[in-house]
């Protein structure tokens, strides 16, 4: 590895620090998703749970009414109850569809999330390739420079070598 600093280390960082973010970002919108998942999910319970229980009471209630001879009053009682049971399901779906709505927008936010992560991790990948290149250069400039030290040297040796031989001295 070569040991010159890569100049474009501290935007390396960031972007990392940015795709860590966005990352756990992800990871909060699915959290948030599956909360929302699950409201939906206890509400339908819910509400399929109270919709048996008021047909059933109805059934109740109307085999009580034919089978007797009820005042008017009783009668009149009777279709208030009705009333009432019936809208209290409709506040059941209407939660429901408010339920479905958040998780629908939870999901496009997720989506979101999960676009603006790939975007990073895409940008920060190309710039630890633009790194692995600019290393893979800075490594075969070091080598390069190594040789012709090398070179240099060799050459002067020899050369210091074949005028020792000329020289009449030695």
């Amino acid at each position: 590895m070569p040991t010159d600093f890569y100049p474009l280390e501290a935007l390396l960082r960031i972007r990392e620090r940015r795709e860590r973010q966005a990352l756990q970002e992800v990871a909060r919108q699915r959290s948030i998703l599956k909360l929302k998942e699950t409201a939906l999910h206890d509400f339908e319970t819910q509400r399929d749970a109270y919709h048996q229980w008021r047909e059933e009471r109805e059934e109740r209630e109307w085999a009580h009414q034919i089978g007797h001879s009820s005042p008017l009053s009783d009668i009149e009682e009777f279709r208030a109850d009705l009333a009432e049971w019936r809208q209290r399901e409709v506040q059941f779906d209407d939660r429901i569809v408010d339920a479905r709505r958040e998780r629908d927008e939870e999901q496009l936010r997720l989506d979101e999330s999960l676009k603006r992560y790939h975007n990073v991790s895409r940008g920060l990948e190309k710039l630890r390739e633009h790194r692995r290149r600019w290393q893979r250069v800075a490594q075969f400039e070091i080598e390069h420079r190594q040789d012709l030290e090398m070179e240099d040297f060799t050459y002067h040796r020899v050369e210091a070598l074949h005028n020792r031989r000329k020289d009449p001295r030695s």
